[in-house]
Formats: C-alpha cells, sequence, structure tokens
C-alpha cells in the first residue's frame, strides 16, 4: 500500500543505521587501541561501517523498487488481460444476440405473401402457416433472451421453419432428416440452426 513502502524504508534506515553504530562500537570495544593510538582510523572504522550501510541500503531499495514495479506491472498485464478477456466475450455474445435477433425480412414478407395467395385457395392451409409464422417469432425473442436451449427445441423451431417454408416452394423443398435421440438434451445457442438452413434454402 501507499502507507507501508514508506515505513519500510524507514525501519530499514534505521536498521541500518543501528548496525552501523553497533558495527563500529563493536570494532571499538574489541580494539580499544584505535581509539587511543589514532583518531583518524577511528573516523576511519566508523566512516566504512556507515559506507558498508549506505551501500546495503541502496541495494535493498534497489530491490524494493524493482519488486514494487515488477509488481505494478504484472497486476496491470492481468487486468489488461482480464478487460480483452471481457471483451472477447462481449463481442462474442453482441454477435450471437445480432444472429438471434434477426429472421430474414424477406422470408417474413414472403410468408406474408405466401399466406396472402393461401387465403384465397386454401384458409386451414393460410391459418396453419400464419400460427407457424407466430410461433418462430416468439421463438426468436425467446431465444434472444435466455441462455443456451434444449437441441430438441431448435429442431422444433427448425421444423416450424421449413414448413413455412414448403408452404411456398411446395415439393421442391425436401427435407431429410438424421438425428441421434440421445442428443436432444444437448445445450446450445438459440437460433443455431436457423442461418445455416435458411442459407441451404
Amino acid at each position: 500500500s501507499t502507507l507501508a513502502r514508506p515505513l519500510r524504508f524507514a525501519l530499514l534506515g534505521c536498521m541500518l543505521l543501528a548496525g552501523a553504530i553497533s558495527g563500529s562500537v563493536a570494532v571499538l570495544y574489541f580494539f580499544p587501541l584505535f581509539v587511543v593510538r589514532d583518531l583518524t582510523q577511528t573516523s576511519a572504522i566508523v566512516a566504512l561501517n556507515g559506507f558498508l550501510a549506505i551501500v546495503v541500503g541502496v541495494i535493498v531499495f534497489s530491490y524494493e523498487s524493482l519488486s514494487q514495479q515488477l509488481e505494478v506491472t504484472l497486476r496491470e498485464v492481468r487486468e489488461v488481460r482480464l478487460r480483452e478477456a471481457q471483451l472477447r466475450e462481449t463481442a462474442a455474445r453482441a454477435e450471437l444476440a445480432s444472429l438471434q435477433a434477426q429472421i430474414n425480412p424477406h422470408f417474413f414478407f414472403n410468408t406474408l405473401n405466401t399466406i396472402a395467395s393461401l387465403v384465397e385457395e386454401d384458409t386451414d392451409k393460410a391459418e396453419e402457416v400464419l400460427h407457424r409464422l407466430a410461433g418462430l417469432f416468439r421463438y426468436t425473442f425467446k431465444a434472444a433472451s435466455t441462455d443456451p436451449v434444449p437441441l430438441r427445441e431448435e429442431l422444433e423451431f427448425t421444423r416450424n421453419y421449413l414448413e413455412v417454408e414448403r408452404a411456398r416452394f411446395g415439393e421442391r423443398l425436401q427435407v431429410e432428416w438424421e438425428i441421434d435421440a440421445t442428443s436432444n438434451e444437448i445445450l446450445v445457442p438459440g437460433l443455431l440452426l436457423q442461418p445455416l438452413v435458411e442459407n441451404a434454402i
């Protein structure tokens, strides 16, 4: 923290000062002749201990500074990576939501035209297609606002979509289904199949 760092340096300075003083006192205590013979040597010993304390302090200070800088840099790198991951996830969700929210407008208008033509020829068929179209849009809104859905729901939506298209294309549209029954409960993104089926048609 901001307060911890100056406190550590203050403690370090006190320890180094205490070490320099105790070192000088120890030398002078065990070798008292230095004091008696030559005050210059005594001063030199004290100065040497002080210099060593400063050197050690500079080394420790540099290490502490580099360690702090490295810690800050690593934290910033982690934050940047986290933000990148969040942005990628947001972009993926936005892209998926965009795909989920759209059913080709051409499909909608073509279906309305098909219903309009069926009203005169086959009112029951027109009503069926209209109900299927309403169901498609209900599912579209649901899939765009929920978590992944079971594959069986996607398949049911796809069947309804194809039945609406069959009302338009008639026997020209042929579909073969090969589905493993054990896969029905697998969770998939909503409207995963619709773009594939639409492009295939």
